[in-house]
């Protein structure tokens, strides 16, 4: 009858409601891609863009991918099951971040108009297509979009996640940038690729605090030690000590004086007598703007019993402030 309506109820209104908002993210993603890829140049013109293929593995091994296009933030995408830990699930395009989770990583240059026809591509292919681990997951996806983008690489049957890194790098000799280096070469800051940071415009990185909320070691605490790293490939260690759970390190050290906009990387490890040290936290930041930074991070794996929890505080603030406080102590000691 005209103007009737049907109302559903139950099961079949959420059917319809979950395939409503995955149709709308998905048209709209592809939107987003489309314009992108018709505002970049044509191919002779385009300028470089970055792919980044990175491995993780919190919980199960993991990889995704990082797109930096020129004029836009760089953005990541992967694909997984909608419900975490299924190996045969309907599946999902990612665009979770998992930078503070990176194990290892490679980037390679690649054409900006291609990169975002690669991107379109796999979007559509992958869709809320049917993720089954092994033969259609997030290492596929990693493998058809560096090819849709140019690069040379193996069959989508590469079951050692860690290799398929090593391998891309050995078949794409000329792209490969940058590998497995700290800091992350997309935290540097844009206005210093550009050239618009004075010279003498320095900044004092400062290390505040380090916070134990879980430590690694089950019966004993962590004997942690810091490694600081610019990417001018200035690096420095200090020793923090023991720390179990609840201990806050306050004393604080100054990392660094860098010029405004350099990028750091910064890792807690526990030093272990019988084993390999234990990377505990791990981040890259961009010395930008004057002010704390403070990241808390979960690493290690619940299945063996080897989580931890640690909270770093970190200050940036202008060299000459920091040289003013440094004599205001000073006359007041005096």
């Amino acid at each position: 009858m005209r103007g009737a309506r049907v109302r559903l109820s139950g099961q079949a209104a959420s059917d319809v409601s979950v395939f409503r908002s995955k149709w709308t993210r998905r048209c709209w993603s592809s939107v987003a891609v489309c314009l992108l890829a018709w505002t970049l140049p044509a191919s002779a013109e385009s300028p470089h863009a970055y792919l980044t293929i990175a491995y993780e593995s919190a919980d199960v091994s993991h990889v995704a991918c990082l797109l930096e296009y020129p004029g836009h933030k760089p953005r990541w995408v992967g694909f997984g099951p909608e419900f975490k830990y299924k190996v045969l699930a309907d599946g999902a395009v990612d665009t979770t971040s998992i930078e503070w989770q990176i194990e290892r990583y490679v980037r390679f240059r690649v054409d900006a108009k291609r990169l975002a026809q690669a991107e379109l591509r796999v979007r559509r292919q992958y869709g809320d297509d049917l993720y089954v681990l092994g033969a259609h997951d997030c290492v596929t996806f990693a493998i058809d979009l560096a090819r849709y983008a140019g690069l040379a690489t193996p069959s989508h049957f590469h079951y050692q996640v860690e290799g398929l890194l090593d391998d891309l790098a050995e078949r794409n000799p000329k792209r490969l940038t940058s590998m497995d280096s700290l800091p992350y070469p997309w935290r540097r800051c844009p206005l210093l690729k550009a050239g618009k940071v004075k010279e003498d415009d320095r900044v004092v990185v400062r290390l505040e605090s380090i916070e134990c909320l879980e430590s690694e070691s089950m019966a004993m605490s962590d004997r942690v030690y810091l490694v600081a790293v610019t990417e001018d490939g200035q690096r420095r260690k200090f020793d923090i000590g023991k720390l179990n759970d609840g201990d806050r390190w306050t004393r604080g050290a100054v990392l660094f004086r860098v010029r405004r906009g350099t990028a750091i990387g910064v890792q807690l490890w526990d030093a272990d007598r019988f084993n390999h040290d234990d990377l505990v936290f791990q981040t890259s930041i961009c010395a930008c703007k004057n002010g704390s930074i403070c990241k808390t991070q979960t690493r290690g794996r619940a299945v063996t019993a080897s989580t931890s929890i640690y909270r770093v505080q970190l200050k940036v603030e202008s060299d000459r402030t920091a040289d003013r406080r440094h004599r205001e102590k000073t006359l007041a000691r005096e």
